[in-house]
C-alpha cells in the first residue's frame, strides 16, 4: 500500500458552511416579510490545492447561509438551522473512497474582515456531529438551493479525519453594493446588499485521514493519507443583506405587502 500513494491522484472535496447571523423585527410573510429589520451575513471560501508531487489534489469549498438538510427516506420539506458544516470526500486512483459530512462548532471556521480565513477541523473533537441528512445551502445569492451531498453518513474513512486550511488576504479585494426598493401606498421596503470578494487568495494547508483500502487479493487494509498542500487557485467572499420593511402587511399591494 505504500507504493500506491505516490502514483495516486486523490481528490478531497471540502464544503464548509458558516450560517449567516440574522436579526428580525418580524416573522416571514409576503415577498419582503413583516414590518421590521432583518440582517443576514453569508460567507464563502474555495481553494484548489495539491501536494508538492502533484499527486494529491484538494478542492475546498465553503458556503455561507442557513444550513438546510433533507433526510433520506423521510417525507416533508427540508429542515433548516444555523451552524457550520464541513464535508469531505476522498477518491482517485486508489482502491478506496471516502465521504463524510459533519456539523461543527463555529469556532473551527473563521473569516476575518480582510477576507483571510482559516479552518481547523477534527472529526473527533467535541461538538462535531454527522450531518442529519442530505445537505443543501440555502439563501445564497443567485444560486438558490445548492446540493452539497451527504445524507448524514460516513463511508470509507477509518478513525478520525483532520483538515487544516488557511486562506491569506490579498491587496485587491473586490467590493460591490446593491439596493432594491419597493413601495405601494403606505408599504415601503428597502433591501441593501454588499458583496466583497478575495479572488485569487493564496491558500495552504494539510489533510490527514485513513481510508479503508484493499490489497490485490481484495482484503481490507488501511490507506493513510497525510500531506501538506498549497493552492493553485482560491477564493474567499462575504455577502450581507439588510432589509427594512415599513407599513401594513395586508392590503391591495399583492405579494410585496402581504
Amino acid at each position: 500500500m505504500r507504493r500506491l500513494l505516490p502514483i495516486a491522484t486523490i481528490a478531497v472535496v471540502l464544503s464548509v458552511v458558516l450560517a449567516g447571523s440574522a436579526t428580525a423585527g418580524g416573522g416571514g410573510g409576503g415577498g419582503f416579510g413583516l414590518p421590521g429589520r432583518t440582517t443576514q451575513t453569508q460567507r464563502f471560501g474555495f481553494a484548489f490545492l495539491q501536494d508538492s508531487s502533484g499527486n494529491v489534489q484538494v478542492n475546498a469549498e465553503g458556503q455561507g447561509g442557513i444550513l438546510t438538510f433533507k433526510a433520506k427516506g423521510t417525507a416533508g420539506p427540508p429542515t433548516s438551522t444555523p451552524g457550520t458544516l464541513v464535508q469531505i470526500s476522498v477518491g482517485g486512483n486508489v482502491p478506496s473512497a471516502g465521504f463524510a459530512c459533519w456539523v461543527i462548532p463555529n469556532s473551527m471556521f473563521t473569516v476575518n474582515s480582510d477576507l483571510s480565513a482559516s479552518l481547523h477541523f477534527r472529526s473527533d473533537a467535541a461538538g462535531v456531529t454527522l450531518c442529519p441528512g442530505f445537505a443543501l445551502a440555502s439563501g445564497l445569492p443567485a444560486t438558490g438551493f445548492v446540493p452539497l451531498g451527504g445524507g448524514g453518513q460516513s463511508t470509507g474513512f477509518i478513525g478520525s479525519v483532520a483538515l487544516d486550511l488557511v486562506w491569506a488576504t490579498s491587496s485587491q479585494l473586490f467590493h460591490s453594493r446593491s439596493t432594491d426598493n419597493a413601495s405601494c401606498g403606505p408599504f415601503l421596503a428597502n433591501n441593501t446588499g454588499t458583496f466583497t470578494d478575495n479572488l485569487g487568495a493564496p491558500a495552504s494547508g494539510s489533510v490527514s485521514a485513513t481510508l479503508q483500502g484493499f490489497d490485490s487479493f481484495g482484503n481490507p487494509v488501511p490507506l493513510p493519507i497525510n500531506v501538506t498542500l498549497t493552492s493553485q487557485f482560491a477564493d474567499v467572499s462575504t455577502f450581507s443583506t439588510d432589509t427594512v420593511v415599513n407599513g401594513p402587511t395586508t392590503g391591495s399591494c399583492g405579494p410585496i405587502g402581504g
